[in-house]
This record gives structure tokens, C-alpha cells and sequence, in this order.
């Protein structure tokens, strides 16, 4: 558990706090207790028609690694820890997510739709807000993320739930 100033607890290593603009195919690391590393990638960046405008859709990998630099290869939808994740840039700027390069972003690296529950509107929707057919609501039983910004803490208690790490909220 790391405490940073006035910033609640969380698992999240401090790293180094960035404030450069985020771009699509930015992919970053973040510290988990122990020195290893996770990595993400920005699939959607400062969306128009996400939950917030200025959201950013993340992809956060399952392969954990003593390295900062990831292995791109490994950088796949397949391998997704979580869920892909709407937020905002709060992580970067408190320092717990770091840039650490950057990929092009092809069907390859992006899962073929994206299905978000709505609890508002109890409805799963695409990344632009649109109804969910139930096709994509098959092909996305996996990966099926929360339609609604969640913060750098609410991703911080999903990848601890997914690795086994007792999450600091509680």
C-alpha cells in the first residue's frame, strides 16, 4: 500500500507523475506491491461519445512482469486481466500509470466490439452509446465492462480482485 500525500491508499506503486497529452496506442505500466509490473494500452482516447466526454478506453494485460517495458507481443485482447475500463487521466497525473511506448491499434490488438452495462439505462452499449445486438453481447461475455467513468481507485480494487491482492478499499 503506497500513500502519497493526501491521496487515498492504493495498490498502485507511485511511479512518476505525467501530465503529456495520452494518445490511442499509448501503452503504459503500472507497479503492483512486490515490483512487479502490468501494462495497459489506450484503445479509445478523449472520446466524444463515450460516458464522459474526454474518457479514455483501457485495455489492462494479465501478464505480469519484473520489466517496465512490456512485451508487445503479449499485448493482446485475448489477454486481458479485466474488462476494458473507461477513465480518466487522474492516474497518469497522480503518477501510478507511466507511458512506456506507444502501438498501432488494428483489429488485431482491439477485441471485435465492446459491450458495456448501463446500469442506468439496464441496457449493455457499445463504446458510442448504442444498443448492444445480442450477437455482440455473445462475442463479449468475457469482456464485458461498465458503461460510467470508474477511477484510478475502482481499477485499482478490479485488478486486485483479478490477481488476488486484498483490495485496500475494503
Amino acid at each position: 500500500m503506497v500513500v502519497i500525500s493526501n491521496y487515498p491508499p492504493t495498490n498502485f506503486q507511485f511511479i512518476r507523475r505525467n501530465r503529456k497529452p495520452l494518445a490511442v496506442g499509448d501503452v503504459f505500466a503500472l507497479q503492483l506491491p512486490g515490483g512487479k509490473y502490468l501494462h495497459g494500452c489506450i484503445i479509445i482516447c478523449g472520446a466524444k461519445t463515450g460516458p464522459m466526454p474526454g474518457a479514455n478506453l483501457l485495455y489492462i494485460y494479465k501478464d505480469q512482469s519484473d520489466d517496465i517495458e512490456p512485451k508487445f507481443e503479449n499485448l493482446r485482447p485475448h489477454n486481458l486481466l479485466i474488462p476494458p475500463v473507461w477513465t480518466n487521466r487522474m492516474a497518469w497525473t497522480r503518477g501510478y500509470f507511466v507511458p512506456v511506448g506507444r502501438m498501432e491499434v488494428t483489429s488485431s490488438q482491439r477485441l471485435r466490439s465492446h459491450c458495456f452495462w448501463s446500469v442506468a439505462r439496464k441496457r449493455y452499449l457499445s463504446e458510442t452509446g448504442v444498443r448492444c445486438s445480442w450477437l455482440q453481447r455473445v462475442l463479449n461475455t468475457k469482456f464485458r465492462g461498465s458503461w460510467g467513468l470508474t477511477s484510478y481507485l475502482g481499477i485499482d480494487d478490479c485488478i486486485s480482485e483479478a490477481i488476488g491482492l486484498p483490495r485496500i478499499s475494503e
